[in-house]
């Protein structure tokens, strides 16, 4: 149950940073496409470990 806990608090993280923070233009804007590269690697690793598919858009 330790997997989804984490995907599930990941995912609720990534929200709250994402809608709190201006990405587009912003003067760290590469740094924060790579932070969230790497949380979409970590989401669609965690995913394969359970077996499971994730969707490439929603």
């Amino acid at each position: 149950q330790k997997l989804p806990d984490f995907l599930k608090a990941l995912a609720a993280d990534f929200h709250k940073y994402y809608n709190e923070n201006r990405v587009v233009g912003s003067e760290n804007e590469d740094a924060k496409l790579k932070l969230f590269a790497l949380v979409a690697l970590s989401i669609r690793t965690a995913f394969a470990l359970m077996g499971l598919s994730a969707k490439e858009k929603m």
